[in-house]
């Protein structure tokens, strides 16, 4: 039972290596223990475990910190997609589809008017 369990945890600044995580848990209570914590100690983002029925977990990085974003497309990296949902793919090439149509039929407005009032 870990509902009153209280401590710090030390953890290193976000790196982009996802095989290298250290840290420590420091009980609150704990007289000077000291729990280290390693890469295999670390659930990356998108990790499904398999045959468990329960977990205690703390989030450790967040947002823009996550080793998986860190990892993600840099401006160096030319040749990495960017990771999208089939939607917002689909979404994207229907509005560039509409601003087309809709710029057409403004150039077509414009001559069919210059030409009805020549």
């Amino acid at each position: 039972d870990l509902d009153g369990v209280e401590g710090k945890l030390e953890v290193e600044i976000p790196r982009k290596e996802l095989e290298e995580f250290n840290g420590s848990f420091i009980p609150k209570e704990g007289e000077g223990k000291r729990f280290r914590l390693e890469a295999a100690n670390l659930l990356l983002r998108g990790t499904a475990l398999k045959n468990t029925q329960w977990v205690h977990g703390v989030v450790v990085y967040c947002g823009a910190q996550t080793k998986i974003r860190l990892n993600a497309k840099s401006e160096s990296d030319s040749n990495i997609t960017e990771k999208r949902s089939q939607i917002m793919t689909k979404v994207t090439r229907l509005l560039y589809s509409m601003m087309l149509l809709q710029v057409s039929f403004c150039l077509l407005g414009a001559i069919f008017s210059a030409v009805w009032f020549q």
